[in-house]
């Protein structure tokens, strides 16, 4: 596996609240879910790709959950009707996939071989969040106890790229979030 040396992706506590909040709901199964970029202004997406956004500060991002038709402990299936209605809603708001999500209960935050052989949207950032404790963090950030790592992944080939949290400096400490909001 490679690693990019690209600037982190920055991303909101909001939205790490709403990944790991997917994440405990539906354990002891894995779930999914689709991320869009907003567009500011209804901008073009950039031509370069999702992570090179990610170096001015903070993404403009939102999560859309969808069901895992596998509901398995150890694969997902990002049920096609929700993913079908979620990118027509993308073309809808002129916003454009930056990643996809998904959880892994009792594995390491790293991309399986059904997930590399799977991954159709080589543009997109992969983003797998470990509940399994003491997972490796390699160059994302911990979540609440939970390992959150990003990943670009074509053809079989898998690149990590460095994740943080909105607001902080270096490596992040633990995310404490306030489920209420």
């Amino acid at each position: 596996m490679r690693q990019a040396g690209s600037a982190p992706l920055v991303l909101e506590p909001r939205l790490l609240a709403q990944l790991l909040g997917h994440a405990r709901q539906e354990a002891p199964r894995e779930c999914c879910g689709v991320l869009w970029l907003d567009r500011p202004g209804g901008g073009q997406a950039p031509a370069s790709g999702p992570a090179l956004v990610a170096a001015a500060g903070p993404l403009p991002l939102r999560y859309h959950r969808t069901r895992n038709r596998a509901s398995s402990p150890n694969r997902y299936e990002m049920d096609p009707d929700d993913l079908l209605a979620i990118l027509d809603g993308l073309t809808a708001e002129d916003a454009s996939l930056w990643g996809l999500f998904h959880s892994h209960v009792r594995h390491e935050a790293l991309p399986s071989e059904v997930d590399r052989t799977n991954a159709y949207y080589p543009d997109a950032i992969y983003l797998i969040l470990s509940l399994k404790p003491g997972a490796d963090l390699g160059r994302g950030l911990t979540v609440e106890g939970a390992a959150l790592r990003g990943f670009r992944i074509w053809d079989g080939e898998v690149e990590e790229v460095a994740l943080t949290q909105a607001g902080l400096g270096g490596a992040p400490p633990p995310l404490s979030t306030d489920y209420a909001s």
